[in-house]
């Protein structure tokens, strides 16, 4: 089977992503028209909790099952299937325990009702985002979209049901985890289950995830902290409803992380079998054609999401959140620019064996995501939640810069001069296309 990063693979990984934007705009357009804007900043406040603990879990489990699978040898990768879900098991299973307990004794930003109901979301949820990898450690785009559908299917069919019966918002995580259900057997259906079973636990792969895992936990620990942190202190020194408006804009951020995340999602495990031949230039070639393709494509789609965000939050949300718009158009461009080097420099790190780095500068550059975002929001308002990762984005794009120049023969500058390059391709193809 073909395991290069084709354009197809892309695209069909582009459409997966797409519909799991969807699915976290249906649970956001529910949410802004059903409820109050008070409910809707809780209910921000819990999918930001939910999304650090899912974080959490994947970048303790996801990076290192991608790596050990990479062999021909079949009974290995099996092994290496069940060892991870038993590990994802536990690891979710006791998350669950810790969290759902502080939060019925501290009843933190007034959400332990809401966190009553978090394992019927959490527990369904951490095994189809193994299953989900699995497939990805494959390149299984298709099963993949195949998944997102399934859930989105099943979602659609329970936010209606809430909206018509007027249910309170605990009945949306309920959904969520019945969603989870529907594309797990839908993900499972293509594996070979009683082989993964059937295989023994294997402690010396525990210990090979943990020496990767240990790494992507604490720099996602730090990492998804940093970037959600603006929304915890907005509801600390501000208000529920200005909440709402970072958690509205927030959202629809996601869209331009549909090519960022598909990106990343394929860049890692071709990068990871580039390495096994030892050639440095096929990597530089690979990582900056890749990301200058990726770069371009996230300009055009910050442009127009930029032209159309008034009219469609005006729309979608209702005029009490526009305040919305500005702080999406800022938020826009910043992961615009700086996301595509962001990301590729994960993978690049962690193909290159020296993961530590990748956790150093996450955990610098969360440091001052956090500080400066305190101190803009306390001193502009809501505007300085958007300001402080503007700030801590350009920081970390010139430290990661010297990072890569120093380790890879990779250089920014070829990245930045291929991008005419692709709008030129573009152009051409579609010429071509029309004339015939």
């Amino acid at each position: 089977m073909n395991k290069q990063l084709s354009n197809k693979k892309i695209l069909l990984t582009l459409a997966g992503n797409a519909v799991d934007i969807f699915i976290g705009f249906g649970t956001v357009m529910l949410v802004t028209r059903t409820f109050s804007e008070e409910s809707a900043g809780k209910w921000f406040l819990f999918v930001n909790i939910f999304a650090l603990l899912n974080s959490l879990r994947d970048g303790f489990i996801q990076n290192g099952l991608i790596k050990y699978v990479q062999t021909d040898d079949l009974d290995g990768k099996l092994s290496v299937y069940k060892t991870s879900l038993i590990v994802t098991t536990i690891f979710e299973v006791t998350t669950c325990f810790i969290v759902v307990s502080l939060f019925q004794f501290f009843n933190w930003f007034d959400l332990a009702y809401l966190f009553q109901y978090y394992p019927f979301y959490s527990i369904p949820y951490a095994i189809y985002r193994w299953t989900f990898v699995v497939h990805r450690s494959q390149l299984n785009v298709v099963r993949n979209v195949i998944m997102n559908s399934g859930f989105l299917v099943v979602l659609v069919a329970g936010t209606t049901y809430i909206h018509l019966a007027n249910l309170s918002l605990s009945a949306l995580v309920v959904v969520l985890g019945l969603s989870s259900v529907a594309a797990i057997l839908i993900g499972m259906g293509s594996l070979d289950m009683r082989g993964i079973l059937a295989k023994d636990f294997d402690p010396v792969i525990v210990k090979k995830i943990i020496r990767y895992g240990k790494h992507g936990l604490l720099r996602e620990l730090t990492g998804t902290i940093s970037t959600r942190i603006s929304l915890f202190i907005t509801a600390s020194l501000l208000s529920y409803s200005q909440t709402a408006f970072l958690g509205v804009s927030q959202r629809y951020l996601t869209l331009l992380l549909i090519p960022n995340s598909a990106f990343q999602s394929l860049l890692y495990p071709v990068l990871v079998r580039v390495s096994y031949t030892n050639d440095p230039l096929k990597i530089k070639n690979t990582y900056e054609y890749q990301v200058s393709k990726l770069l371009a494509a996230m300009l055009v789609l910050a442009t127009c999401i930029t032209l159309v965000s008034p009219l469609v939050i005006t729309v979608i949300h209702g005029q009490d959140y526009q305040p919305a718009i500005g702080l999406l158009i800022i938020g826009i461009w910043t992961i615009a620019l700086f996301s595509p080097f962001g990301s590729a420099f994960g993978s690049i790190i962690n193909t290159i064996g020296k993961p530590r780095i990748n956790s150093v500068i996450v955990m610098v550059n969360s440091f001052i995501n956090v500080t400066v975002s305190y101190f803009l929001i306390s001193w502009l308002g809501l505007y300085g939640a958007v300001l402080g990762p503007l700030f801590t984005e350009l920081i970390g794009f010139l430290w990661a810069r010297q990072i890569i120049a120093k380790n890879t023969a990779i250089d920014y500058n070829n990245v930045l001069a291929m991008i005419p390059r692709h709008y030129k391709s573009l152009y051409n193809k579609l010429k071509i296309s029309i004339a015939s």
